[in-house]
């Protein structure tokens, strides 16, 4: 059973030979009606490791009250359906695609057969009006694959008001208690029909964590978020190669900034597979951007000055740019070389190759690194200031970005041991980031605005706003240079203390 409204609902363990009796001397009940009993099966599937149930992922057939194929993913408001065929060990590829970055090139296989059969009460009021429902669920499951003989039998029993007022959910619960139900536990249905513990809570972090501690935490939670984003971009949902790239991008400069404290001889390799993949992604994302950016600027533009096809040109290019390097990153996303990455990357976020260094405090390891990142941008944005030609300037000042990038990223990983003054440090230097981001998009932009000028020039057709879009990005950057300055002062001067949280 899942609950949905904590407020409207409670469940609890009861013994298989618990009579549940007393319903009807509840507050307002003046009856209690036996509904027809349900029959209900589910088949779950996963890899022979359980990577779906270790993602929290559920994925199985339902026969009795609806018959079909269902996937719920974490965090999703609604479950993922799929007719049942009379192949039901074969999942239906729909389904299958949604959770290739935890399945990959691994065969799914039946994990556990869980049958329950549900009787409900319905507590009514003089009226005949439903107060509540009260479920029984009386399971018995049995695992196959790898825990293939285990078999389990529980009873579950789930309050839900439905026309009645809160002091019945409160004393509906008091009366099940004081018959010798339990509050639940936290394993869910097919961790117990599996033998498995429950997820363990997340440990609480300071600045006297141990360094190794945080790093993993951090670790952990970047490669879920990468591969939560897998999915979105295999079905091209909005900004999903964005969020993917920018994972990639969290992890590589994790491994770089915090070096130290990893065996390098494992993680570099990680570290350079990650660099290819934002690499693939990186042509779709900057279609992307620069599509956008066009957009903008031309329905800003007043309509007299917007001379020759520049819209058609923007729309053609970048569109088909586009599904060029989306199909492209279609193709690594599906290769032996990308699954084998991800391989690498789950055994990364369970057990990092820690070095001793990851043994100090935080406060001590990793202060230390996230200052060599500060020294570091300061150390670039000095060069990019003496820079002596404008050519120089522009690569210069991206460098600078994608320092401020690593800082800002470690920064981040380190905001959970460090807490609010780590937070507000990746604040001031995220604006630091965005503003050289938007001077770098003005220096691309112009570049591709003058590639299609000169196409467009070629094919004898007026030139005139591709000129103008040009002039309007120089402006840009000129403006991004002049709030860099600004925005740099209140970085420059911050430091990570040390001291408690």
């Amino acid at each position: 059973m899942a609950t949905e409204d904590p407020g409207r609902e409670r469940q609890f363990e009861v013994a298989a030979d618990l009579p549940l009796t007393g319903l009807g001397t509840l507050p307002e009940v003046s009856a209690v009606s036996l509904t027809e009993e349900l029959h209900l099966d589910a088949t779950y599937f996963d890899t022979p490791n359980f990577r779906l149930l270790g993602a929290g992922i559920t994925l199985c057939t339902r026969i009795g009250h609806t018959d079909a194929w269902t996937l719920q993913l974490p965090g999703a408001a609604a479950a993922i359906n799929a007719a049942l065929t009379d192949f039901r060990s074969e999942v239906p590829i729909e389904l299958l695609d949604r959770v290739r970055a935890w399945v990959r090139d691994h065969d799914v296989h039946p994990m556990a057969d869980i049958r329950t059969r549900r009787s409900t009460h319905c507590l009514l009021s003089d009226t005949g009006r439903t107060l509540a429902r009260v479920c029984e669920d009386s399971v018995t499951s049995s695992a196959a694959g790898p825990a293939g003989g285990i078999l389990t039998v529980w009873r579950d029993c789930e309050i839900e008001l439905i026309d009645g007022p809160p002091e019945l959910l409160e004393a509906a619960g008091a009366l099940l208690l004081g018959l010798g139900a339990t509050e639940p536990g936290r394993s869910s249905d097919l961790d117990r029909a599996l033998g498995r513990t429950a997820p363990t809570s997340p440990v609480d972090l300071s600045p006297e964590s141990g360094a190794g501690v945080v790093l993993r935490a951090y670790l952990q939670q970047q490669v879920g978020e990468l591969l939560t984003n897998d999915n979105g971009v295999r079905h091209d949902e909005p900004d999903s190669v964005h969020k993917m790239r920018v994972s990639c991008r969290r992890l590589r400069s994790a491994l770089s900034t915090f070096r130290p404290l990893l065996d390098r001889q494992i993680t570099d390799p990680i570290r350079n597979e990650l660099t290819v993949l934002a690499t693939i992604l990186g042509g779709a994302r900057d279609a992307e951007v620069q599509r956008a950016r066009f957009d903008a600027a031309i329905k800003a533009e007043p309509a007299e000055p917007a001379i020759g096809p520049v819209q058609n040109w923007i729309d053609r290019d970048l569109s088909d740019q586009y599904r060029r390097a989306h199909g492209r990153a279609l193709l690594a996303m599906n290769s032996t070389r990308y699954f084998r990455l991800l391989d690498r990357l789950d055994d990364l976020a369970g057990q990092p190759p820690l070095t001793a260094v990851a043994d100090q405090p935080a406060n001590v390891a990793l202060t230390q690194r996230v200052q060599r990142a500060h020294r570091r941008l300061a150390a670039q944005i000095a060069d990019a200031r003496k820079a002596r030609t404008a050519t120089d300037r522009d690569h210069l000042m991206h460098e600078a970005r994608k320092g401020a990038k690593a800082l800002r990223y470690a920064l981040e990983a380190v905001a959970p041991a460090f807490g609010a003054q780590a937070t507000a440090f990746a604040v001031a230097v995220e604006t630091v980031q965005e503003i050289l981001g938007e001077h770098q998009d003005s220096v691309i932009a112009r570049q591709v605005l003058g590639e299609m000028a000169a196409r467009a020039f070629l094919d004898g057709q007026n030139t005139f706003t591709f000129g103008r879009l040009h002039a309007l990005e120089e402006a840009k950057a000129a403006t991004a240079e002049h709030q860099f300055n600004t925005a740099w002062s209140a970085v420059g001067r911050r430091t990570l203390r040390r001291g408690p949280r």
